[in-house]
């Protein structure tokens, strides 16, 4: 099975970076967010809040991003 973790632009629905894996594990999520370079000032990431977003490894990578 693949999974596809995606970042879209919630003002114009913009598919902004997105990554395909074998599995759906925090790799997966981090490998998304650093194909965006940086976002605007004030940017929110909203996600699922389950334990691959919640982890130690996403967080780091997170505020290099600028995101809220």
């Amino acid at each position: 099975m693949l999974y596809l973790s995606t970042i879209i632009d919630t003002f114009n629905s913009e598919i902004v970076a997105y990554k395909i894996s074998d599995h759906p594990d925090t790799k997966l999520a981090v490998a998304t967010l650093k194909q965006i370079g940086k976002f605007p000032k004030g940017a929110i990431l909203h996600s699922a809040q389950g334990s691959t977003y919640t982890a130690k490894e996403f967080f780091e990578v997170a505020p290099k991003k600028t995101v809220l």
